[in-house]
């Protein structure tokens, strides 16, 4: 499949809100500095946007910790530069996450990351991303109502023709979903994969386990876990999985046939 068949790409991200804070109290109960508790932000939901150098972007929130974020390379909407992957919590109406992974296809490499974003409820989510050697860029995205639909293997089940990505580069790949959330697949190269494909609990979603066959899959023999999208409006679907040490992982993106 050609990358212009897509139509957009993605940023993904899936993160936790920990949305509780209080301050202390003295005798009686009173509070001594008159601290109000804490009013954080809830920042769950799907964010479609765009950075500043004219990467096409969406925002997937949950509410487990765990955030993704595919970005596109600069003007070229179908094809996906990489993604940031890891953990982040509110305070106020301020996102932060500091233990962020990217895993840039662009520069072939693996970087440290940090998010720092303003949120508005079910509105915007706009800030910034950095990482270990410099760079930095800034994003906007707007909230979707998509996030709200209700993730079903009927919905995702299905064959995808699309690209496999990873640090060893890109290759054409075909994926089937069955009717009953079994993944199998095949990239040019003759590496093969199963796994497993089930809804989130929350939000549009899905956890997706893959399999590697052996010789000569990147991941030859391993289990990876990551997440998935499935974009009814464009009929692609988007996952991402680190390796176990974080150090790599694969992304896909293919239409449905």
């Amino acid at each position: 499949m050609s990358r212009n068949k897509i139509s957009r790409a993605s940023f993904v991200l899936c993160t936790v809100l920990l949305a509780s804070g209080c301050g202390g109290s003295g005798g009686g109960g009173s509070n001594d500095d008159n601290t109000p508790p804490e009013d954080n932000a809830n920042a769950q939901g799907l964010w479609v946007g765009t950075t500043a150098d004219h990467r096409d972007v969406t925002g997937l929130i949950f509410e487990n910790g765990l955030y993704y974020v595919l970005y596109s390379a600069p003007y070229q909407p179908g094809v996906i530069a990489g993604v940031v992957q890891g953990n982040g919590s509110t305070r106020g109406d301020t996102f932060t996450s500091t233990n962020g992974r990217d895993f840039n296809l662009e520069g072939d490499s693996v970087l440290d990351a940090r998010i720092e974003a303003t949120v508005v409820e079910r509105q915007t989510f706009s800030g910034g991303i950095s990482n270990n050697v410099g760079g930095s860029n800034n994003f906007s995205a707007a909230y979707s109502n998509d996030y709200e639909i209700t993730p079903t293997i009927a919905s995702v089940a299905g064959t995808y023709t699309g690209e496999v990505a990873s640090s060893a580069g890109y290759e054409d790949a075909v994926i089937t979903v069955s009717s009953n959330g079994t993944l199998s697949g095949v990239g040019d190269s003759g590496c093969t994969v199963s796994g497993n494909v089930a809804p989130r609990g929350h939000g549009n979603a899905y956890v997706i386990e893959l399999r590697f066959g052996g010789a000569p899959c990147l991941f030859a023999n391993q289990t990876l876990t990551g997440i998935g999208y499935f974009d009814a409006r464009t009929d692609i679907l988007y996952a991402a999985a680190p390796s176990s040490d974080r150090r790599d992982g694969v992304l896909f993106f293919g239409l449905k046939e």
